[in-house]
């Protein structure tokens, strides 16, 4: 059976920069402003498989949001030329070509 943990009450003091409540502890923890008024971006997560065969693994590579528009714009790019955008032939099919001929 699963225990739940109530949440203990936080011992609250004001935000420098704009008077809102925030916790102490996130001044314990060497943060001088509130949530709100922080100026670091979030951090994004990107699984990346690692290993051969049989030892194989995933981590997660986690990076700044910029790091993570960068990552994007490289991995765009990347699929964009490996799949270049070729027009539609409806003559297709599996992985053979289909010659029309004039009979």
């Amino acid at each position: 059976m699963y225990q739940t943990k109530t949440m203990e009450k936080l011992e609250m003091i004001a935000c420098p920069k704009c008077g809102n409540p925030m916790p102490l502890k996130r001044r314990e923890l060497g943060y001088h402003v509130c949530v709100n008024c922080s100026t670091v971006s979030a951090k994004r997560g990107v699984p990346v498989m690692r290993g051969t065969g049989d030892h194989t693994w995933v981590d997660l590579e986690v990076m700044t949001q910029e790091q993570f528009e960068r990552y994007e714009e490289m991995e765009n790019k990347t699929k964009s030329e490996i799949r270049p955008n070729k027009p539609n032939k409806d003559n297709l099919q599996g992985p053979f070509t289909i010659v029309e001929t004039d009979n």
